[in-house]
């Protein structure tokens, strides 16, 4: 919303992982976007949003985010 509260009625949660995304050159050198590219997903190290997540946590009333860390 225009004002930065969420649009739902509860507080939103994000997990965030650490990798990279590969995309395909194409014949002419450039990259190929799309669903359909086989791009290359790398989760580093393998397994952490699962094992050992980051949360982002989107607070409803104010719109505020923090990074909540996995405390295991």
């Amino acid at each position: 919303a225009p004002n930065g509260q969420l649009t739902t009625n509860g507080d939103q949660f994000i997990l965030l992982g650490s990798g990279s995304i590969f995309y395909p050159a194409s014949a002419s050198g450039g990259l190929q976007f799309g669903p359909q590219t086989g791009l290359d997903l790398v989760e580093t190290p393998p397994g952490n949003v699962t094992n050992n997540p980051n949360i982002i946590h989107i607070d409803y009333l104010t719109g505020r985010a923090k990074l909540e860390q996995n405390r295991f």
